[in-house]
């Protein structure tokens, strides 16, 4: 045979095994892409807060000296979750202060700043004690009463960290940033 054919047969040799390679590879990656691969489902259920104030208030037909109003004022956990919750309850107009005042339960309530905590985890489905019972008017002349309105705002956040357990009332609160000691003012 001549060195000539010899070289073509070499050359159509190679090329055909480069073909041969060629083609493997590509039916390999093929074959991966759509025979070789595993389907895993992760489901995850978020928690959520679902939390509402709850008033139970009968306002009086006419505000007069030295009687009380029963007003109460809580928090309901309507969400998946155990939460830790927070109300700020004030006066709308600082003149109410000068003839009013809003019963507070310190016992079951901390206040930092001008928020009230509730000292305990609200549970799922739970309301909370009340903030407050009721509005005294003081013994003042009808002059210095004036019609006025309670603002109440509620804030909730989730109870329990990363790990499923309960986190204290200070930690829980600064996950979002709030410092939960804060002094009243």
């Amino acid at each position: 045979m001549s060195a000539e054919k010899k070289n073509k047969r070499l050359a159509a040799s190679a090329v055909a095994l480069v073909c041969a390679l060629g083609l493997a590879g590509v039916c390999g990656i093929g074959y991966a892409l759509f025979a070789g691969h595993d389907v895993a489902v992760n489901k995850f259920d978020i928690a959520y807060h679902d939390t509402a104030v709850v008033e139970d208030f009968q306002p009086p037909d006419k505000l007069e000296p030295g009687i009380e109003i029963p007003k109460k004022v809580q928090v309901a956990n309507n969400g998946t979750d155990v939460c830790y919750v927070r109300m700020f309850c004030e006066f709308a107009d600082s003149v109410a202060k000068d003839f009013a005042i809003l019963d507070y339960d310190e016992a079951k309530w901390t206040r930092h700043g001008n928020w009230w905590y509730l000292n305990e985890p609200l549970g799922i489905g739970e309301t909370s004690a009340p903030l407050i019972t009721k509005i005294t008017i003081g013994q003042v002349g009808t002059e210095e009463l004036a019609d006025f309105e309670v603002l109440v705002v509620q804030e909730s956040v989730q109870a329990k960290g990363t790990d499923g357990a309960n986190l204290s009332l200070e930690a829980a609160w600064a996950t979002v940033n709030v410092d939960a000691t804060a002094p009243a003012e």
